[in-house]
């Protein structure tokens, strides 16, 4: 499955990185997508997962967030925990998402 329509670079990539994940964790499926985030005051997109992690037997979310740099990588944040405990990391989460300080200059050179 593919949560973004391929349009772009960033969705293109992000997509391979969803799929990969998904490929690899088969027990995760995608519940939620949003093409309109930001990281570092760039464009960046996330999903959100969710399953039964086989090991714990625990129902368990996933929140990515991916951010294509001048050179074509990809920064991909990904953030695990309960699904019961989702609502009590989201301001977290969101926090260490805003603090999130990317020097593109240096990837220039």
């Amino acid at each position: 499955m593919s949560p973004f329509t391929g349009r772009t670079p960033l969705e293109t990539a992000s997509n391979r990185f969803v799929q990969r994940l998904l490929a690899t964790n088969n027990y995760l499926r995608l519940i939620r997508k949003n093409d309109n985030e930001m990281l570092d005051g760039e464009r960046a997109l996330s999903a959100q997962l969710e399953g039964l992690a086989p090991l714990t037997k625990q129902r368990e979310r996933v929140d990515l967030f991916t951010r294509l740099l001048p050179n074509n990588h990809l920064v991909c944040l990904v953030f695990i925990r309960p699904s019961s405990r989702a609502a009590e990391f989201e301001g977290i989460m969101r926090r260490v998402v805003s603090s999130v300080s990317i020097n593109d200059q240096e990837l220039k050179n």
